[in-house]
């Protein structure tokens, strides 16, 4: 009987091994657990535009959201809606993000990164944990004042070529004088991704950076992250006295769309 018993025995530690062993692996295929508390998972519009032209700055553009472009967020995941606009002369560009992003200290509202001079970069983010609440209609919160007429001597002035445009700027364009705070002029191509989007761009304008990285070092804004090549290291600050030779530009920039002026 004794013999009997054995292989029942043996069958019972078996399937309570199987059983710890099913335990075990549960974490596993619910994927990692957040170590914050769970919350119910949230919906939030999902979508990206681009605007590229005149007046952004001042007249608001539509940014209507539909169900179609919406997704259902992780349980560790809230909604957020970014602007980021980047200005030079008449010419601006405004990348909208919406999406899901991880929960955390974060703040909402306008964050003027570069300006208000010259070439300008300005974002607006804003978290939210509702559904749907990612609901922005508009530009409307990167928007400024018309900006002033420039006032100064215009002989004893900065001239820059402006310029923004996709992929590259032509080798001809517009020079424009510059506000009393431009310590240059920027030449460079800058890359901007979003999720899953990726953009390639050619600016000129009036800096107030004196370097040459225009970026000073910032990497991302928002869901986008920032890289910039700048094709112009070695120019000299232009003189301010009457009389100084304005500088000569002379680029070999692929053709690209660009902005009229």
């Amino acid at each position: 009987m004794a013999c009997a018993r054995f292989p029942l025995l043996l069958g019972l530690v078996g399937a309570s091994l199987a059983l710890v062993g099913a335990s075990l692996a549960q974490p596993e295929e619910r994927g990692i657990i957040p170590i914050f508390p769970l919350l119910p998972p949230i919906t939030c519009y999902h979508t990206e535009m681009l605007y590229l032209g005149r007046k952004l700055n001042s007249e608001p553009e539509l940014w209507i959201s539909s169900l179609q472009h919406s997704r259902l967020c992780e349980t560790w995941e809230v909604c957020q809606e970014t602007l980021l606009m980047l200005e030079t002369g008449p010419q601006s560009l405004i990348l909208g993000s919406k999406g899901c992003t991880p929960a955390g200290n974060r703040l909402s509202g306008v964050t003027e990164h570069l300006g208000p001079a010259g070439i300008i970069i300005t974002s607006y983010i804003h978290f939210c944990n509702i559904n749907y609440c990612n609901n922005l209609t508009s530009t409307d919160p990167v928007l400024r004042p018309k900006a002033r007429l420039v006032t100064g001597d215009p002989d004893n002035a900065l001239h820059c070529p402006t310029c923004l445009a996709l992929y590259s700027c032509p080798k001809k364009v517009r020079l424009r004088r510059c506000s009393e705070k431009a310590v240059r002029c920027y030449n460079g191509t800058i890359q901007i991704k979003g999720e899953g989007t990726s953009y390639d761009l050619g600016l000129l304008g009036c800096s107030t950076v004196p370097s040459c990285e225009l970026f000073l070092g910032m990497k991302t804004i928002g869901p986008f992250t920032l890289s910039e090549k700048c094709l112009d290291h070695h120019s000299d600050f232009w003189p301010r006295r009457q009389g100084a030779a304005r500088p000569s530009w002379a680029w070999t920039l692929g053709l690209g769309l660009l902005l009229t002026l």
